[in-house]
């Protein structure tokens, strides 16, 4: 089930982004699955109506749940950016990898290791993204098991607007405290920290689809290519509205 406002991200926007992978806003992009001309895509951007194309082998993995058991899901490479198959799964979660990246002197942006980059350096980091998506109300919820990601006390698409809903953060697995997370990344944006056992209560932003983000940034392990290792993650999901009351 998705929903129409998922119809705004259209393969036209993709097109015009190209590949315009690059930017100031490497470390800020994320990621989130959403329907494109019927065909669930992996899309990557900043806002609602600016999505990007992204090389296909930026796309790194896809698993899926369905009722409490993991389940394969067929992605498939397109010209800019990556469909999922979702017909055997309940939730959807996926990674993209969006590089290495360098912020010369100048304030140049380059997409490789630091030790490549051939400039000096300002700054430099790995930006990974990772997205989980509730695609109906029947999954029970629980971890998928990504390097970072939004747990939800219950399956979040059994929920309106305006309910509250008890999240926990999970970096490799264990609570991460003091995580910055969004319940409303396309709106507002207002952030607030999990507490020491990684979970904040969030409230539902909107009708029908919905977006938390979180964001976590530490070393990274090797620092010949970059300084450090930014990882994002995005909870996604149609809430309860009235067409289906």
């Amino acid at each position: 089930r998705y929903s129409m406002i998922h119809k705004r991200f259209t393969l036209a926007a993709l097109a015009l982004a190209g590949g315009l992978f690059a930017s100031l806003n490497a470390s800020a992009h994320v990621t989130w699955l959403a329907t494109t001309h019927g065909t669930p895509s992996v899309m990557f951007g900043h806002n609602a109506t600016n999505n990007e194309g992204y090389p296909v082998s930026k796309f790194i993995s896809a698993r899926g749940l369905k009722n409490g058991e993991a389940v394969t899901v067929a992605s498939k490479p397109q010209s800019n950016f990556v469909t999922i198959d979702t017909s055997s799964a309940n939730v959807v979660a996926f990674v993209l990898d969006n590089g290495y990246w360098v912020e010369s002197k100048d304030g140049t942006w380059i997409n490789k290791p630091k030790a490549e980059a051939g400039v000096e350096v300002k700054s430099s980091g790995q930006y990974v993204k990772h997205s989980v998506a509730y695609l109906n109300a029947r999954e029970t919820a629980k971890p998928v098991g990504l390097d970072l990601e939004i747990v939800p006390a219950v399956n979040p698409a059994t929920l309106k607007q305006g309910q509250k809903l008890s999240v926990q953060v999970l970096l490799r697995g264990k609570p991460l405290a003091g995580a910055s997370i969004s319940n409303d990344y396309f709106g507002n944006n207002k952030r607030v920290k999990t507490n020491a056992q990684g979970k904040a209560v969030l409230t539902v932003a909107n009708r029908v689809f919905n977006i938390f983000e979180v964001e976590h940034t530490e070393k990274h392990p090797d620092a010949a290519k970059a300084a450090e290792l930014g990882l994002s993650s995005t909870l996604t999901f149609d809430a309860q509205h009235a067409s289906e009351e």
